[in-house]
C-alpha cells in the first residue's frame, strides 16, 4: 500500500532544472525510499532513474480537452493551465492508489487547498520550499491552513516566517515540521580526475583558485556583489583567482545573463583575461563536475531564502563555502567550520573571506574536509526517509489527540 503520495511543483523539471532547484531533490529522495510506501507525481518528462514516480503527459489529448473545459472557470483562472491539469491528475491517481497522505510541494497555496478539498479521503500536507509562502493572497493562505492536515518546511527560518504571517491573519498553524534538504553524496563527492577534466574544459589552470557562483542570474542572488568583491582583492592575488559562473538568466537559456545583461560590456575584459568564466545554463547531471572543480563556493544572496541547495552540494564535494548570514541558508553550513558567513550585500566582507581562503590553503582544505563530514552526517539523502517517517508519525499522533 502506498502510504504517502508526493505532488511535485509543476514548474520544476527533474531533468532540466536550474542549478540548485529544490524540486528535483525531493523526487530524487522519494524515489529511493521503501518499496511501495512512497510514490510521486510530476508533469515533467520521464527520467528512468525515478522508479516510483508517476508521470502525467501534459500534452495528451485528454488533458487538452480538460483544459478547454476548465480554462473559463474560476478555478482554472486561479491556478492556470499546468496547475489545473496537475490537480485533476493528482485526483485520479490518488483515487486509484488511495494513500493515507498527499504531500503537496508547491508555492501556490490555492493549489494545495484545492487538492485538500478535492481529495477528502487523504490528509494533505504542504511541503514549503520558500520563505515567502506567507505573502501569497490572504484567502489562499487562510484556506490552506484551514483545510490542510499539516505543513513541512525545509528550515526553521521558513517555518517561523510562515507562522508569523499566519498569525497576522488570525489563524493558528498546527502540525508543522522541519525536514531540511538532503543531497546525494554518491553524486556530489570529491573527485580529482573530474576536477582536472572540468578545469581543462573551462580553460582554467590547476594552480588557479576557482571561486564558483551557481544559480539563476537574478540580482537577489548577489552575483554583482561577488564581481565587486573580486575587484577589491589584492591585485597580485587577483591574477591567481578565477570566478566561474554556472547559471543563466532564465531556465534553459544558455548564455543569457538575465538581469545582468547590462553588465556584459563591463565584464568583457574579465572574460577575455579568463578571470571570469560564464558557463551559462548547466544541466544537473554536470553540476557535480562543476562543483569539484571549485576551491570556494560563493553564495552572496541579498534576500533571505528558505534553504541553499548549492551550499549543500558544494560541501558534499569538499568545497568550503562563503554564505550570506541571512535566512534559512545559515542552517545549511557551520560558520567558521565548513565555511564563512558574511553580511548580505557587503562586497568588502566577501572580499576579505575570499582572500583569506585563497591565501590559506591549509584552512581551505580543513574546511573542505569538515564540510564533507558535515553533509554526510546531517544532510545525506539516505536519511531522508527516516525524517519523513518521523514527520508522518507526528501527524498521526496529533490526529488522535
Amino acid at each position: 500500500m502506498t502510504r504517502a503520495f508526493l505532488v511535485a511543483q509543476p514548474r520544476f523539471h527533474l531533468d532540466s532544472s536550474s542549478p540548485g532547484a529544490a524540486g528535483s531533490i525531493i523526487l530524487d529522495q522519494l524515489a529511493n525510499l521503501k518499496d511501495g510506501q512512497f510514490r510521486a507525481v510530476s508533469l515533467t518528462r520521464k527520467n528512468p532513474s525515478q522508479g516510483k514516480v508517476i508521470w502525467i503527459r501534459e500534452n495528451s489529448i485528454l488533458w487538452r480537452l480538460l483544459w478547454r473545459v476548465m480554462r473559463t472557470t474560476s478555478l482554472g483562472k486561479s491556478l492556470g493551465r499546468r496547475q489545473t491539469l496537475m490537480l485533476f491528475g493528482v485526483f485520479l491517481w490518488a483515487l486509484w492508489i488511495r494513500p493515507k497522505y498527499l504531500i503537496v510541494h508547491t508555492t501556490k497555496m490555492a493549489f494545495a487547498d484545492a487538492i485538500a478539498r478535492l481529495c477528502r479521503w487523504c490528509d494533505v500536507i504542504v511541503y514549503h520550499h520558500t520563505a515567502e509562502d506567507q505573502n501569497r493572497p490572504e484567502w489562499q493562505v487562510r484556506s490552506a491552513v484551514t483545510h490542510c492536515r499539516g505543513h513541512i518546511f525545509v528550515s526553521q527560518y521558513a517555518l517561523s516566517q510562515f507562522e508569523s504571517g499566519v498569525k497576522t491573519l488570525g489563524c493558528q498553524l498546527k502540525n508543522a515540521y522541519v525536514i531540511r534538504n538532503r543531497v546525494d553524496c554518491r553524486r556530489f563527492r570529491p573527485d580529482k580526475e573530474a576536477r582536472l577534466r572540468t578545469r581543462t574544459a573551462l580553460g582554467v589552470a590547476e594552480d588557479v583558485i576557482v571561486v564558483l557562483f551557481s544559480g539563476r542570474l537574478i540580482r537577489r542572488k548577489g552575483l554583482d556583489v561577488l564581481v565587486e568583491a573580486y575587484g577589491l582583492l589584492d591585485k597580485d592575488l587577483r591574477k591567481n583567482i578565477c570566478v566561474v559562473v554556472a547559471g543563466a538568466g532564465d531556465y534553459g537559456e544558455n548564455g543569457n545573463l538575465g538581469e545582468f545583461e547590462s553588465y556584459r560590456p563591463k565584464w568583457r575584459d574579465l572574460v577575455v583575461q579568463k578571470q571570469l568564466v560564464l558557463c551559462g545554463y548547466v544541466e544537473p547531471s554536470r553540476m557535480p563536475r562543476i562543483m569539484v572543480s571549485a576551491d570556494i563556493l560563493a553564495f552572496p544572496i541579498l534576500m533571505p531564502e528558505a534553504c541553499g541547495l548549492v551550499v549543500l552540494e558544494a560541501q558534499a564535494c569538499g568545497v568550503p563555502v562563503i554564505v550570506s548570514n541571512i535566512g534559512g541558508t545559515t542552517e545549511y553550513f557551520c560558520d567558521g567550520v565548513t565555511g564563512i558567513g558574511v553580511s548580505p550585500g557587503s562586497a568588502r566582507e566577501l572580499a576579505v573571506a575570499i582572500e583569506w581562503l585563497a591565501r590559506e590553503r591549509e584552512v581551505r582544505e580543513r574546511m573542505g574536509a569538515a564540510a564533507r563530514k558535515y553533509v554526510l552526517r546531517f544532510h545525506e539523502a539516505g536519511s531522508y526517509g527516516g525524517e519523513l517517517e518521523g514527520a508522518l508519525k507526528k501527524f498521526e499522533q496529533t490526529e488522535g489527540m
